[in-house]
C-alpha cells in the first residue's frame, strides 16, 4: 500500500500565523486605553446626571418655600422681623366683621387674632455651617407646632439678613440653598424675592420702600 502524499493548499492562499508578542502587548495598551476612557466617561456622565438631579431638587425647595411665604404674607394683618433678621413674624384677622383691636380702630379687617412664624434656624450656632440649617414655619406663634419647610443646606446670603421688613408691608426674602455633596460639585440656588402684603395701608408706595440691595 502506497503512502498518501500530503495534502496541498490551494493556490493564492498563506499559511495561518499565531499573533506575535508584540501585537498582543498593543492590544493589550489599546483596550486598556479604551476602556479608561469609557471608565472615564461613564464617571463623568453619572456627576453630571447627578448634579442636574441635585440642582432641580434645591430648585423645587426654594420655589415651594418661597411660594408659601409669599402666600401667607399675602394675607397677614401685620408683619414683623426680628433684630437679626432670622425670624418673621405675620399676624392675621380671623373675623372680617369684628373689630377686635384693643383698643377698637374702627376697623374690623386688619385685627391680629393669631400670629405665625417662619423662622432661620442654625442647630449649631454658626450660619455658615450650612449642614444643620433649615426653615421652619410655625402655624401658631404661641403653640409648640413646628413644620420645616426646608429641613438641611439653607444659608444666609454674605451680609444680608433672611427677612427685611420695610414699612410694615413688604417684605425682602434672602436666602441660599446649598448640595452639601461633593461628587456633584455642590449645587446651589440662592433666592431673593420681595413680597407685598395684600392688606397694607393705602398710602403705603411700594415702588419707594423697597431698600437698596
Amino acid at each position: 500500500m502506497k503512502p498518501q502524499p500530503p495534502a496541498q493548499q490551494p493556490p493564492g492562499t498563506r499559511p495561518r500565523a499565531a499573533f506575535t508578542l508584540l501585537e498582543l502587548m498593543i492590544a493589550a495598551a489599546l483596550s486598556t486605553v479604551v476602556l479608561a476612557v469609557s471608565a472615564t466617561f461613564i464617571l463623568m456622565s453619572a456627576q453630571s446626571s447627578s448634579a442636574i438631579v441635585q440642582q432641580a431638587q434645591l430648585n423645587e425647595r426654594a420655589g415651594h418655600a418661597s411660594e408659601f411665604i409669599f402666600e401667607r404674607i399675602r394675607f397677614a394683618t401685620s408683619i414683623t422681623q426680628d433684630i437679626s433678621g432670622n425670624t418673621l413674624t405675620l399676624g392675621y384677622d380671623t373675623n372680617f366683621l369684628v373689630d377686635s383691636d384693643v383698643p377698637p380702630d374702627k376697623k374690623t379687617y386688619n385685627d391680629h387674632d393669631y400670629f405665625e412664624t417662619f423662622q432661620f434656624v442654625n442647630g449649631d450656632g454658626n450660619d455658615t455651617s450650612t449642614t444643620n440649617n433649615c426653615l421652619i414655619y410655625k402655624p401658631r406663634a404661641d403653640l409648640a407646632i413646628t413644620n420645616v419647610l426646608i429641613k438641611t443646606g439653607v444659608r444666609k446670603l454674605p451680609n444680608k439678613p433672611v427677612f427685611t421688613v420695610t414699612n410694615g408691608a413688604t417684605v425682602i426674602v434672602r436666602f441660599g440653598l446649598l448640595d452639601c455633596f461633593a461628587s456633584d460639585g455642590y449645587q446651589e440656588v440662592d433666592v431673593k424675592a420681595t413680597f407685598v402684603a395684600r392688606n397694607r395701608s393705602s398710602t403705603t408706595q411700594v415702588i419707594a420702600i423697597l431698600p437698596v440691595d
